[in-house]
């Protein structure tokens, strides 16, 4: 298996994370931060990459290779997914969630961008509320407009 980029070289592919946010009007944010503590400890974080079946990669390095981690029935049954998980991840072939090619990596702005929910509202908009493409473009546009202006990165008059 090996993927190609648009001019036939090696391609790139986006790599999720496990992206965790706990909100300033949050009912309980001490707890919630102790939660994810915990969560990650690796006993735990062990026994949830064996019970997520797309979770065939942890997010630690020194889980990657782990005798344990890799005895998982899931895991063997899975083991040339799993390889190629990590030659990829060796190669520096993946990307974050949001990124479309490695020089996404010097827009500083890119992840703020990403983080924002405009693209999301917009899928969310035409896909669920049925709004018109071409307005919810615009309205999302305008948007990430306002946005690169009040972090100081427009460059455009």
């Amino acid at each position: 298996f090996k993927p190609h980029g648009p001019q036939g070289k090696k391609g790139v592919s986006a790599l999720d994370g496990e992206n965790w946010a706990v909100f300033t009007q949050s009912k309980y944010p001490n707890e919630a931060f102790e939660f994810l503590k915990l969560f990650y400890k690796r006993e735990h974080y062990m026994k949830y990459c064996h019970s997520v079946p797309i979770h065939l990669t942890p997010i630690f390095k020194s889980m990657i290779n782990d005798h344990e981690y890799l005895a998982n029935a899931r895991i063997q049954k899975w083991k040339s997914w799993h390889d190629f998980m990590v030659k990829g991840l060796n190669d520096n072939r993946f990307l974050p969630i949001g990124f479309s090619r490695p020089d996404d990596n010097v827009l500083p702005f890119l992840a703020e961008l990403d983080g924002s929910g405009i693209v999301a509202d917009l899928i969310i908009e035409v896909m669920v509320g049925e709004k018109n493409p071409k307005t919810e473009a615009d309205r999302a546009q305008k948007r990430a407009e306002e946005l690169l202006t009040q972090l100081n990165y427009k460059r455009w008059s």
